[in-house]
């Protein structure tokens, strides 16, 4: 990058630690930023997971009490069909009477049938939303460290003072180009 700032010149006393100079690194600052909306954009990708597997959870519920009302109708259904056949069979009802009640209990058990797939279609739900919601939590724990690799690299954009002492040479001004590896001179 480019010196944006020198904070001290020849003569100055200076202490360990003390910033002597930034450099100007705006791509690493926008990266930063990026980084700070990824993980701003996966923490609420995060809540819409949870939410889709409490509505999950909610629909297994409302599935499975749905299948016990199914069981319950199959029963009654069973219990009604049996009285009527066992009257049809000495002849006191028609068979046509017996027939509709073997109609209803039928579509009993079938109801119950679709009634079963919603709760495993639910649990699909839930087991899909909670993958969904590990993959975005694990996505947020790689772009903290991105960014907390980016901070590092960006806090190496301040020059600091390695010891205690007096500014001796200046080959730094601000605008000039810093750039890694060996300099011909130190900074």
């Amino acid at each position: 990058g480019y010196a944006k700032q020198v904070n001290v010149d020849i003569g100055d006393a200076i202490k360990a630690g003390q910033p002597l100079a930034s450099i100007d690194v705006p791509e690493m600052i926008t990266g930063e930023k990026q980084l700070l909306a990824e993980i701003v954009q996966l923490k609420s990708e995060i809540e819409r997971y949870e939410a889709l597997a409490a509505l999950a959870k909610t629909q297994i519920t409302v599935a499975e009490a749905d299948v016990k009302k199914s069981d319950a109708q199959i029963a009654a259904d069973q219990i009604e069909y049996d009285r009527i056949r066992k009257l049809t069979e000495s002849k006191s009802i028609s068979e046509r009477l017996r027939d509709e009640i073997l109609s209803r209990l039928e579509t009993s058990k079938a109801s119950r049938l679709a009634v079963v797939a919603k709760v495993d279609v639910a649990k699909a739900a839930l087991r899909a939303a909670d993958a969904d919601a590990s993959t975005a939590k694990t996505t947020v724990d790689v772009a903290r460290k991105k960014l907390k690799e980016s901070q590092i690299m960006i806090a190496y954009a301040t020059l600091q003072a390695p010891f205690d002492g007096v500014v001796s040479q200046r080959n730094l001004d601000p605008g000039g180009l810093v750039h890694s590896g060996p300099q011909k001179k130190p900074l």
